[in-house]
C-alpha cells in the first residue's frame, strides 16, 4: 500500500480551503444540507489524475455524469455544492504531480486471479 505524508503545499491548501469555506459559512452556518459529501466528491475530483489513461477518461466522464446530471436536472443547493466540489478536486492537478506512478486498473485486475 502507497503512504502519502502531507507535504507543506497540501496543508497550505487545505488551510486554503478551510479558510475559504469559513468564510462563506455566514448566511449557510444555518443550512440542513452539511455533511462530508462535498469533501468526499472533490476527492473524487482528485482521484481523477491518480487513474492511469485510458482508464481516466472513463472515470472522469462517470464522475462528471454522476455529479453533473442532478446538477442539471435538479439543481438544487445540494447538486450545487457537490458538482463545484468535483470541479474544486479536478482543479487540484498540481497537486497530484509527482506523486508517483498512476493506477492501472488493467495491471491491479490480473492480481486477482487465481
Amino acid at each position: 500500500m502507497e503512504r502519502h505524508h502531507p507535504t507543506r503545499r497540501d496543508v497550505l491548501a487545505a488551510a486554503g480551503l478551510a479558510t475559504a469555506s469559513l468564510a462563506s459559512a455566514g448566511p449557510l452556518a444555518r443550512a440542513q444540507d452539511v455533511g462530508v459529501s462535498y469533501a468526499l466528491a472533490g476527492v473524487v475530483g482528485v482521484l481523477t489524475y491518480r487513474i492511469a489513461a485510458p482508464w481516466r477518461y472513463l472515470y472522469l466522464a462517470a464522475v462528471l455524469a454522476v455529479y453533473g446530471i442532478p446538477f442539471v436536472t435538479g439543481r438544487t443547493f445540494t447538486d450545487l455544492g457537490h458538482f463545484t466540489s468535483v470541479l474544486l478536486g479536478l482543479a487540484c492537478y498540481p497537486l497530484t504531480r509527482g506523486r508517483g506512478k498512476a493506477w492501472n486498473p488493467k495491471e491491479t485486475a490480473g492480481t486477482f486471479r487465481s
